[in-house]
């Protein structure tokens, strides 16, 4: 029954694998450019403020929230994807 198990569960596994290598690599490139995106973003919202353009400093400052939301997310989805897999295995 155990052996049934794992071999009706190997396709499903073998995708959760998959999008879990893929999600490393999204990973590590979505940190890359949310580093230097957020450093600009900064910049531009220190220029903003000195300047008083309150318009940019709100999109600006939802810009800068929304992109650390989606860090969030997007690594809560892999953990999510690594506690499915250890149940699996």
């Amino acid at each position: 029954m155990r052996t049934l198990k794992k071999i009706l569960l190997f396709p499903f596994r073998l995708v959760l694998m998959l999008l879990n290598v893929l999600l490393d690599l999204f990973m590590r490139v979505e940190s890359f450019v949310a580093g230097i995106g957020g450093l600009f973003i900064v910049g531009c919202l220190i220029y903003s403020i000195v300047n008083q353009i309150w318009i940019h400093v709100g999109l600006l400052t939802g810009i800068l929230v929304l992109g650390i939301i989606f860090v969030l997310l997007t690594a809560e989805i892999k953990i999510g994807i690594e506690i499915l897999l250890a149940k699996m295995g």
